[in-house]
């Protein structure tokens, strides 16, 4: 009885002291964390005041200021991305892309040139070795191409689908070597859109759209080929604000200072010898307006020179000079003193 009561007593006593143990340490928690508190407290409002005085003082910014308090002005204002689910019904149209289209095969790229990096979604012209030429497709109108896209997500990232489709009314020779010789191979294709008349690049530098294996032939009802174009990759369809050029440069004489414009969208300066500063071009209408035109060099001993002339805009001022192969393109536009004058948007250099 007595050693019962004695263990019942002891108990009582150690549970009571495991209770002072833990308030005990809940206090020193409490008062751990105020003054943790009040010091971080503390040195925000000295932060915050530092950079008030300099906002004040003309030294900060507001942006400056809400970085200090953990707050990103971006998270405040987000930049409007202005998505209109909901356009006119032209823009919502079915059958919109055209029934004609352009390409190259992957061998024609004149990969000694850097293909064209993108400006936002804009890619310009792709360069083309010595004598290559865009080809032009024209496709059954009742059964119009199709851009679709798709995505898929890995463990890590996505990738992209873009696929082209069109149908080729007829099986000629053209039609089966392009198929035969090139089946699996990589193309550079760009499309329009009949809403806005807007061209869209399938293929960019590191991966091209592959031909996949043809649909049709001879059949009962119809002869015809479908071809499908597929690209992977992490990109979408890019605007095509280059050239797609179906015929030779119109050619500029040695030396001239000045051509005149045509429907041709590419120019050739001849071998130059006397290193002839080119300053002009003619015959611009506004029917021109937009058009992107593309110069391109012979070199000789003394290679023609495009320079900044006011009416020719060159990036940063920096002349080009057109050493064999060399290209740089403008976009033709028309001031408010109703002056054209076209405008760099890409050259290469050397």
């Amino acid at each position: 009885m007595g050693r019962a009561f004695f263990n019942a007593l002891k108990f009582i006593v150690m549970k009571q002291n495991s209770k002072q143990i833990r308030w005990k340490a809940n206090k020193v928690r409490q008062y751990t964390n105020k003054q943790m508190f009040l010091l971080l407290s503390s040195v925000m409002i000295l932060l915050v005041a530092i950079v008030a005085f300099a906002f004040v003082a003309g030294d900060a910014s507001l942006t400056d200021l809400f970085a200090v308090g953990g707050i990103s002005l971006a998270t405040l204002a987000p930049a409007a991305v202005n998505l209109n689910g909901n356009p006119v019904n032209t823009a919502k149209a079915g059958k919109l892309v055209k029934a004609n289209l352009w390409f190259i095969v992957e061998e024609q790229y004149d990969d000694a040139q850097a293909f064209p990096a993108r400006n936002g979604r804009e890619v310009g012209n792709i360069p083309l070795k010595a004598g290559e030429y865009w080809h032009y497709i024209k496709t059954v109108s009742i059964q119009n191409p199709e851009a679709t896209i798709a995505g898929n997500l890995g463990d890590i990232g996505g990738t992209f689908t873009n696929t082209l489709k069109a149908v080729l009314g007829g099986v000629d020779d053209n039609t089966l070597t392009l198929v035969e010789n090139h089946f699996a191979k990589g193309f550079y294709l760009v499309f329009e859109v009949c809403d806005t008349g807007k061209k869209y690049l399938v293929g960019n530098g590191c991966k091209p759209a592959i031909l996949q294996a043809p649909e049709g032939g001879f059949l009962a009802d119809n002869s015809s080929l479908t071809l499908t174009w597929v690209q992977e990759c992490g990109e979408l369809f890019s605007t095509y604000v280059g050239n797609t050029p179906t015929e030779a440069p119109t050619a500029i004489a040695a030396d001239a200072i000045t051509t005149a414009l045509t429907a041709n969208p590419q120019y050739k300066f001849a071998e130059g010898t006397l290193s002839t500063a080119f300053a002009n071009v003619t015959a611009i209408t506004d029917a021109d307006i937009n058009r992107i035109v593309t110069f391109i060099g012979s070199g000789g001993t003394g290679p023609s020179t495009i320079v900044d002339t006011g009416n020719i805009m060159l990036i940063g001022g920096e002349d080009w000079v057109g050493a064999v192969n060399a290209q740089i393109s403008f976009k033709i536009f028309k001031d408010a003193a109703a002056t054209y004058k076209l405008i760099e948007i890409a050259g290469t250099r050397t």
